[in-house]
């Protein structure tokens, strides 16, 4: 009896352990993931990640520094005429500030303009040497009221080196009688030599700015219009 009870026992604990064996048999597709929530619409503006690769806006060049001088090589040239050119060269300069900044300074001779650019690494020094005609002064031609062809020659010279960036020489004609007479240069030079195949003082002071800006307008790394 006892041992009728036992294989009773392990016939329903085999039948028990037979059923999940056998569901395990069959293969079930696997449980569906659940997908992400999709993401919402961009309503604004998109960012753009630069790469530093664009183009870039350039600064302005700065302004060349000019120092502008003078010389008087001769006693029977009013050193008022000379001052009025200078005035009048840096006064054209200034109609073109923005390119170049000029500044008065002392009187100088050549050897000393080339030393005095030569100290500096940026400023070009200018200087304006006044004088009469050689041929004009051999002849005795130099008249007591009027200033006929004094000779101006204007020299760049090139900061660091103190080498000549540029040089020239211009004409002028002026009247003597303005050279005391401050309160009256300008009227007076104005009305000078009149028919005079040279320049005006205030003519020639114009064009040597001209012609130095000229020569300058290429000494940074573009070209600088210069009006006229």
């Amino acid at each position: 009896m006892k041992r009728l009870s036992q294989l009773v026992a392990f016939v329903l604990v085999a039948t028990a352990l037979a059923v999940p064996a056998q569901a395990q048999s069959g293969r079930r597709p696997p449980p569906r993931r659940p997908e992400p929530p999709s993401a919402p619409p961009t309503t604004g503006p998109v960012p753009v990640t630069t790469t530093g690769t664009g183009p870039v806006t350039e600064s302005a060049a700065p302004a060349i520094p000019i120092s502008a001088a003078k010389y008087v090589s001769s006693f029977n040239l009013p050193n008022s005429v000379c001052d009025y050119v200078l005035r009048a060269c840096i006064d054209r300069f200034k109609k073109n500030a923005n390119s170049f900044k000029v500044l008065s300074g002392d009187d100088m001779n050549r050897k000393k303009a080339a030393d005095l650019a030569k100290s500096g690494t940026e400023t070009y020094v200018l200087l304006l040497e006044f004088s009469f005609d050689r041929d004009d002064l051999d002849r005795g031609m130099i008249e007591p009221e009027v200033l006929r062809n004094v000779i101006v020659v204007y020299t760049v010279f090139t900061p660091e080196t103190g080498k000549i960036r540029t040089t020239g020489r211009l004409y002028f004609d002026a009247d003597r009688n303005y050279a005391n007479n401050n309160g009256g240069v300008l009227g007076t030079i104005a009305r000078s030599t009149q028919g005079a195949r040279n320049y005006t003082p205030d003519q020639a002071g114009q064009k040597v700015a001209e012609y130095v800006m000229d020569s300058l307008a290429t000494a940074g790394s573009t070209s600088i219009p210069v009006p006229r």
